[in-house]
């Protein structure tokens, strides 16, 4: 179950396009983490499309 954690924690919390200032980040802020097979890793993988960079 790591990668499930692993996903979660990079790329749906740490991949958002935002900084905590509130202004938008200059710089790639999540890479894509592959582990869990589909509909587990989904949900991870559409957040970081949606509000990563």
């Amino acid at each position: 179950r790591f990668a499930a954690y692993f996903q979660q924690g990079d790329m749906e919390s740490n991949g958002k396009y935002v900084t905590r200032a509130g202004a938008q980040a200059a710089y790639s802020t999540g890479p894509l983490v592959w582990g869990e097979p589909g509909t587990n890793g989904q949900h991870a993988f559409y957040q970081l499309i949606h509000q990563g960079t």
